[in-house]
């Protein structure tokens, strides 16, 4: 199973998110989430952006603590 999430994580690294975040590379993962080093492709700034494993966005309990842990 860890294997197929870094496979499904590894996929990401080039696309573009929301039309401004470039993905550079995976940084790390966990149980709940993947985070990217990104960068801004209008500024170059080096950001990171974590996201939810996409099969626990279902989850309302899990959604929530992460949107809580993001604040």
């Amino acid at each position: 199973m860890i294997d197929s999430a870094r496979l499904a994580a590894e996929k990401r690294v080039g696309l573009t998110i929301k039309g401004k975040y470039l993905v550079e590379r995976v940084l790390g993962m966990g149980g709940m989430a993947v985070v990217y080093a990104v960068t801004h492709t209008r500024n170059n700034a080096s950001l990171a952006i974590k996201m939810l494993h996409p099969e626990l966005s279902y989850r309302d309990d899990i959604r929530s603590r992460f949107l809580r842990e993001g604040y």
